[in-house]
């Protein structure tokens, strides 16, 4: 993830995806807020958005499962992209959305911008991060393997006979 400035782990929960887990380098939005005197952030403003499956890019790559990237969010409208003005406040040039199982998604950002689709290298993510990722990655594991017991078991009910 060379280059990456923010990250957010999205998740459907009840029918809406909200973050979960996220990543910034440290010192990077103070820095913005000084200079610029804003208020709020990437990363606040994320957690305050609520998406729709099918709504903006998130909800988009969530309901494909096909990952995406911009190397220049300039190109996006706010209908694609709900953040992309605090995104462009923020000095965020570049953003990733990369399909994870079970419809998650991760939201790579980058400042000095990406040619083309960064990749998630082990060895780069942030051991917090590693750990949730790996963590859900055991939740699905289990999600699939109940759900694989309840139709099995609803494929053996006996069928109730109408009168």
């Amino acid at each position: 993830m060379a280059g990456a400035h923010f990250g957010l782990y999205w998740k459907l929960e009840a029918g809406v995806l909200v973050p979960k887990a996220h990543f910034q380098v440290d010192g990077y939005m103070e820095s913005i807020k000084a200079k610029k005197k804003i208020d709020g952030d990437y990363i606040a403003e994320a957690y305050a958005t609520k998406i729709m499956p099918g709504q903006g890019l998130v909800g988009r790559v969530a309901m494909t499962g096909k990952s995406t990237f911009y190397s220049e969010i300039k190109t996006l409208s706010k209908r694609d992209f709900l953040r992309v003005k605090m995104a462009r406040t923020c000095g965020i040039k570049s953003v990733a959305f990369i399909a994870m199982p079970g419809g998650e998604i991760m939201e790579l950002c980058s400042v000095t911008g990406w040619d083309s689709m960064p990749c998630l290298d082990d060895h780069e993510v942030g051991q917090d991060l590693q750990e949730e990722l790996l963590s859900r990655v055991v939740v699905l594991e289990k999600d699939v393997s109940a759900l694989k017991l309840e139709l099995a078991h609803v494929k053996k009910l006996p069928q109730e006979e109408t009168i």
